[in-house]
C-alpha cells in the first residue's frame, strides 16, 4: 500500500469565507466581501479536487483487483 503525502485540508476555507462574507455584508465592506468569496472559491475547488482524486483512486483499485 502506497503511503500518500499528507496535504493540508483547505476545506475549512468554506466556513472562513462564509464568515467573511457575512461580516462584509453587515459592515458594507467590499474588501471583506471579496476576500470571503475568494476563500469560498478556494474551499470549493479543494473539495472538488479531493473528490476527483478519491474517484480516480477507487477506479485504480478496482482495476488492480480485476
Amino acid at each position: 500500500m502506497a503511503r500518500r503525502k499528507r496535504t493540508p485540508n483547505l476545506i475549512a476555507f468554506i466556513a472562513i469565507g462564509a464568515a467573511l462574507v457575512a461580516v462584509g455584508v453587515s459592515t458594507e465592506s467590499n474588501g471583506l466581501l471579496v476576500a470571503g468569496v475568494l476563500f469560498v472559491v478556494v474551499g470549493v475547488a479543494t473539495l472538488v479536487k479531493v473528490k476527483q482524486e478519491r474517484g480516480a483512486n477507487n477506479s485504480d483499485d478496482q482495476q488492480q483487483q480485476d
